[in-house]
């Protein structure tokens, strides 16, 4: 519905031509880290295969939950995997090596020897741990994507930095250096091993992937077009304005030339910048603000639906939920007290 070549996008160009289109960030971002190379992926196969045993009954459920409570262990259950759930792979890697010793306990008394035997496996281990580390790191930047104040220009820095961070990484680990990745490091320190030359290539080249994956999904991200808006006083004009556009360089150089406006410009946030300025300078403004304005994900959307269906639940599942619904997604705090103070009070209740 909203594709490039024939869908509503291409629709709104035939009567908006200069209209700016935005798919959402947070989903291409997830959609590039979907991937694993074979030989770490089957690593998360048997780890959703482990899981899905020891949560198959309720009698499994209940044996591993008291073998946790016996062994002091931080909790007391695995995590199921839910592929549309963005940070559900890191989730339940994380929750699989902090149980370790708890899950292998419990597959060998229920006689799984193959799986019982893999968590004996040091090999099998460290990649399991490199898999909980880099999906921590795509959960952490999952996480920074969302929120409500962002703009596309949040976005294009925040994967500049993660691209150039596995750029880093890829090269340390071509130089034996795993510090990077807490789990794997406790984990090659505690059993005093290294790790084998066959997973330094395959997170070599499964970081490689990565940035050629999100590089694929995010053809965008150059800043340049950027430095306008986010400080118009320090910006060049051959580099934010092109040279056919003479009126909006005229508005430019007044722009910077005016200490008012400089003044209000360390004081105010970007869209309070550029919104005051739309008045005096009108369309360099206009240029700014349309950076600005789009949205940068569907988070809010995302947001208001998990807001409903905690609001309208299978037991009230007639209800009108269009008040409570406003009332919960409002940036405006409601003044409960105050409301129900000026409604007249039951006394016979």
């Amino acid at each position: 519905m909203l594709g490039n070549l024939s869908g509503f996008q291409t629709r709104v160009r035939q009567f908006v031509s200069d209209v700016i289109t935005n798919h959402c960030r947070i989903h291409r971002e997830a959609l590039a880290a979907k991937t694993l190379p074979a030989s770490l992926n089957v690593i998360l196969q048997e780890v959703i295969k482990i899981v899905n045993f020891v949560k198959s009954s309720a009698l499994n459920t209940r044996l591993f939950r008291n073998l946790c409570l016996d062994m002091d262990a931080a909790y007391m259950n695995l995590l199921y995997h839910t592929e549309i759930r963005w940070l559900s792979k890191g989730n339940v890697l994380k929750r699989v090596l902090d149980l370790k010793e708890e899950t292998t306990e419990f597959l060998k008394l229920q006689k799984r020897t193959h799986w019982h035997d893999l968590f004996e496996n040091h090999e099998w281990i460290t990649r399991l741990c490199y898999l909980c580390d880099i999906f921590e790191r795509l959960n952490t930047l999952n996480l920074s994507l969302q929120g409500k104040d962002s703009n596309i220009m949040d976005f294009v820095d925040k994967l500049s930095a993660f691209l150039a961070m596995l750029d880093l990484w890829r090269n340390r680990i071509n130089s034996g250096r795993i510090t990077m990745f807490s789990h794997l490091c406790s984990y090659v320190e505690d059993c005093e091993i290294s790790i084998s030359e066959a997973l330094q290539n395959d997170i070599a080249t499964h970081l490689q992937s990565r940035k050629d994956e999100f590089s694929r999904y995010f053809p965008e991200t150059t800043k340049s077009k950027f430095n306008l808006v986010r400080n118009p006083f320090l910006a060049k004009i051959d580099d934010c304005i092109p040279d056919n556009q003479d009126a909006a360089q005229e508005d430019f150089i007044k722009l910077v030339n005016d200490s008012g406006a400089q003044t209000l410009f360390s004081r105010v946030d970007l869209p309070s910048f550029w919104s005051s300025m739309l008045g005096s300078y009108p369309i360099v403004s206009q240029i700014a603000l349309k950076l600005l304005m789009p949205f940068p994900s569907t988070y809010l959307c995302e947001a208001a639906f998990s807001s409903m269906l905690v609001i309208k639940t299978k037991a009230r599942n007639r209800l009108d939920v269009e008040s409570d619904l406003r009332c919960c997604l409002a940036i405006t705090q409601p003044r409960i007290q105050k409301l129900v103070d000026e409604k007249q009070h039951q006394k016979s209740h």
